[in-house]
């Protein structure tokens, strides 16, 4: 990631005041070790999940928009559970109707396959991701819960791949 000095950034002037001049900046900035020694390919992927997911609430939300008579951005601003809710409502009045039932049927498909996306989405995202110094390459996800008890039998491991372009998980033992 590269870092410019802060005196090659155009700020506004009451911003540029209160940053010091020798604190450089990028888009999105972290400490380097703030994770440990992670291979970038972890926050990367993390926010591909993150941006995926939020594609897969948009249809979601589109579909839900199509079953009810609100304002569009009703469902836009909703969430993912709510219009997932509206769907499992709402189909069963769709499917009475004569050569719907197919179109319910893969809607209904589409919004389990979403779920089941948002559950392991949110097992990723809603995680402290740390290097392993005995595993290198490998992080560690931890849970609040586990922070918090000790808890070590729902962590998870990944692996990330050569040149940061996957990220697999791996056993607790880190095979």
């Amino acid at each position: 990631m590269v870092q410019r000095p802060l005196s090659e950034v155009a700020l506004p002037i009451w911003a540029a005041r209160l940053v010091p001049s020798n604190v450089t900046t990028e888009h999105y900035p972290l400490p380097e070790n703030i994770f440990g020694s992670v291979d970038p390919a972890l926050p990367e992927g993390i926010g591909k999940i993150a941006m995926l997911s939020a594609l897969l609430e948009n249809k979601v939300a589109a579909i839900a928009s199509s079953l009810e008579n609100k304002q569009q951005s009703h469902y836009f601003k909703a969430t993912f559970q709510s219009n997932k809710e509206v769907c499992r409502e709402r189909l069963p009045l769709f499917e009475r109707e004569p050569n719907r039932s197919d179109d319910v049927a893969a809607i209904r498909s589409f919004i389990s396959r979403v779920s089941g996306a948002m559950a392991e989405r949110n097992d990723v995202l809603h995680r402290v991701w740390l290097a392993l110094m005995d595993a290198p390459g490998v992080a560690l996800g931890i849970t609040q819960n586990q922070f918090r008890h000790g808890e070590r039998h729902a962590e998870k491991r990944i692996r990330t791949g050569q040149a940061g372009k996957t990220m697999t998980p791996t056993h607790s033992d880190g095979s």
